[in-house]
């Protein structure tokens, strides 16, 4: 099958976002479902598989990950990027290894509610076949002609419908594993400016403590180019999965101040150390192809990414794909965090 040209894409994307805003209006699902309906049981088990996935895989030392950037920036391949600038020791006293941690992902609970496995996250079949049916029928009543590239609109292309709730099941997910403490990783983009002080007081009442805190800065036009290749290559291929963000989502980010996701990175790391969590703020800057690491004393140090292997470069043009846990194979011996949280400072309120 020849690959569309760039302008039946652009053209294709356009009607993507139209069907996809005229659906939203009476087809989006409740941030909340009510008791025992389908939805209801579908967040049920996807938040169990979490806590299996924790309980198989996941070390409890209290440690977090919180991810931050634009939609498009390429956060999917910024923990190998970091780990490749600051070594291996020092990328795995950060955590950024993520052996033991529990990847928490609000993108992929929507494929989930959308009918669309996710490898690391099993549930039901018969719910996942359920929800496919659900949107699938939703598709080809309202919404069953061909768009311009020849293909129909697809289950992931639907995401918007599922954003609220996805959420709300994403936050229930996280509440659960951070009672138990367990090393987690928050994948997000931190351009809300109360998300970080959210997360902060979440961690805080959990008593975690580390948390790593990774910035990608990507110049917008590169973001707008991700965003568009992460949708136009599984489309073409009619993959299920393909997910449309339209541009005016990306750029929300950026404005006269520059990149809002990393200035509330740097704000987010303030607030957690103003908790007495030690946070580390790790940015990888690909404009400049660097990696900044801002220590929780305030020393900074800023490594150069190695240039990728011709081999890397090819991986790195393809769709991301998520990865199955590591296994925690010193959980057995571990009975406490391997780092202790300093004694909070007597004066001064919590903030």
């Amino acid at each position: 099958m020849p690959r569309p040209h760039r302008a039946l894409l652009v053209e294709t994307a356009a009607q993507v976002n139209e069907h996809v805003n005229r659906l939203a209006t009476h087809h989006s699902l409740p941030r909340e479902s009510p008791e025992n309906d389908f939805w209801w049981r579908a967040q049920d088990a996807i938040v169990a598989t979490y806590l299996a996935q924790a309980e198989t895989h996941g070390a409890q030392n209290g440690k977090a990950i919180i991810m931050a950037g634009a939609p498009g920036a390429g956060k999917s391949r910024a923990i190998t990027t970091a780990q490749q600038a600051l070594g291996p020791d020092q990328a795995n006293q950060l955590g950024l290894d993520e052996a033991g941690f529990i990847t928490i992902d609000a993108d992929d609970v929507k494929q989930l509610l959308l009918g669309n496995p996710i490898p690391h996250l099993p549930i039901d079949a018969t719910l996942l076949s359920q929800a496919r049916h659900e949107w699938d029928n939703l598709i080809q009543r309202e919404s069953p002609n061909p768009l311009p590239d020849g293909n129909p609109l697809l289950r992931g292309e639907l995401a918007l419908l599922v954003h609220g709730f996805s959420n709300t099941i994403a936050e229930k997910a996280r509440q659960r594993l951070l009672d138990k403490k367990y090393n987690v990783k928050i994948e997000g983009t931190l351009q809300w400016d109360g998300q970080g002080p959210k997360l902060a007081a979440e961690l805080d009442k959990a008593e975690y403590s580390q948390v790593t805190i990774c910035m990608v800065d990507t110049p917008e036009a590169q973001c707008q180019e991700g965003a568009f290749q992460r949708w136009a290559q599984p489309r073409a291929a009619q993959d299920p999965t393909a997910r449309y963000t339209p541009p005016t989502v990306v750029s929300d980010p950026f404005g006269p101040d520059g990149n809002r996701c990393r200035t509330n990175a740097k704000h987010t790391q303030t607030t957690i150390q103003e908790l007495s969590i030690p946070a580390h703020l790790v940015t990888v800057d690909r404009a400049k192809a660097t990696v900044q690491h801002v220590k929780p004393d305030g020393t900074s140090h800023t490594y150069q990414i190695p240039k990728p292997t011709v081999s890397a470069a090819v991986a790195a043009s393809r769709p991301p794909t998520r990865r199955t846990p590591k296994p925690n194979i010193q959980r057995a011996t571990q009975t406490k965090p391997t780092t202790t949280r300093p004694t909070r400072k007597p004066n001064g309120p919590k903030r």
